[in-house]
């Protein structure tokens, strides 16, 4: 077995560079005249070179550590642009397999390190750590998880959610490192309190588990509840700066009853949620997205698609005071810009079915043809 690389680079323009396309290649013998050929990483951009003749940034480098290989990327749509974007991967050989790619854009006008998407092959939810430029000439800095929106099957959508744990299909939030962030009080893991949390459309699924579960009481807010933050326009981190747009509005849905409670923004439109209780420490609520700012002619789930996200798990122990909570993005109470997004989840890249009464992902295989990895 072998690792072949193949370059292809376009004649050179005067001011402007080559435009390279580079290509890592597993080759295995099959025994005879027969070998098996797998595409493992791609790369496409342009090289520019300094005076000296050195390059300004190579398109793909790779290093080979045993039965694995780890991939740098860097990539420009055209070398005038202000825009980059780098990348790395760490892929097995044999058998092929991605084990994890992160990739960064940012822009050159500003000093601030942009926004860095990070995926394990064990998740569908990215994680997301973002830092644009503010117009003082300083950085902000956000973090969150990209919510999977995943194509389910109608019978999930309508009845089994109600029976089936969310599996690896969904996000999941414990607030520990990786896992969603603690943004209030402590928490001390998944033996406290934890979510797992999907989207499929306009409908947003959200099993939680508790050590005790507390409700209901005069004031939801010392009650265990579900909050979901929404914002009609998210962020765009292409742009260099930070300008907050629209303040987001907050819902609360209790788990001990399901009721809905406008918050923050004074909502008037109210979510549908439904709450089913498994046993004494486990919840599940479906959830109908509400649109803030239906665009003309657009569909409802390209709507939610398109609005700003956070989910939050509020935790009170005593139902006197909150204790923690618990959510996907860094929220900072009120502002746009700490939402977090959703990660629309082809069937090219994944499905996701009941197996054993849970909510499983599967990644669909690729044709030895298309790239584990590409920029």
């Amino acid at each position: 077995m072998s690792v072949l690389v193949a370059q292809e680079e376009s004649d050179w323009t005067a001011g402007l560079g080559r435009f390279v396309t580079s290509e890592v290649w597993r080759v295995a013998s099959l025994g005879g005249n027969r070998v098996e050929r797998r595409l493992l990483a791609r790369s496409d951009g342009f090289r520019k070179e300094k005076p000296s003749g050195a390059p300004e940034y190579t398109p793909l480098a790779f290093r080979r550590t045993g039965n694995r290989i780890e991939f740098a990327f860097d990539h420009s749509v055209w070398p005038t642009s202000t825009f980059r974007s780098r990348g790395a991967a760490q892929i097995q050989i044999d058998p092929p397999a991605l084990l994890g790619k992160s990739t960064t854009d940012f822009q050159l006008v500003v000093h601030c390190r942009g926004i860095t998407r990070s995926w394990d092959p064990l998740s569908l939810s990215a994680r997301v750590d973002w830092e644009p430029g503010t117009r003082n000439g300083g950085c902000e800095h956000y973090r969150y998880l990209e919510l999977p929106d995943v194509d389910l099957p109608d019978e999930f959508l309508t009845t089994s959610w109600q029976t089936a744990r969310l599996g690896s299909c969904a996000a999941d939030v414990s607030g520990q490192h990786g896992h969603g962030f603690t943004i209030f009080g402590t928490n001390n893991g998944p033996n406290d309190a934890s979510f797992r949390v999907v989207l499929s459309g306009i409908t947003l699924f959200v099993e939680v588990t508790d050590d005790h579960f507390v409700g209901p009481s005069g004031n939801w807010v010392n009650d265990d509840h579900v909050e979901l933050w929404l914002a009609p326009h998210p962020y765009l981190p292409m742009t260099a700066y930070s300008d907050d747009p629209d303040p987001p509005k907050q819902w609360a849905i209790r788990i001990a009853d399901g009721q809905v409670f406008p918050g923050f923004g004074r909502p008037t439109e109210m979510p549908e949620a439904q709450v089913v209780r498994v046993d004494a420490h486990t919840a599940r609520l479906r959830i109908l997205i509400p649109s803030l700012a239906p665009a003309p002619g657009s569909k409802p789930e390209e709507e939610a698609r398109a609005q700003a996200i956070t989910v939050v798990y509020s935790d009170s122990d005593n139902g006197k005071t909150q204790k923690s909570l618990i959510a996907t993005s860094a929220l900072a109470y009120g502002r746009t810009l700490s939402l977090g997004t959703v990660d629309a989840v082809s069937p090219a890249r994944a499905t996701c079915a009941v197996k054993d009464a849970e909510l499983q992902a599967t990644t669909t295989r690729a044709s030895p043809m298309s790239p584990l990895v590409s920029n």
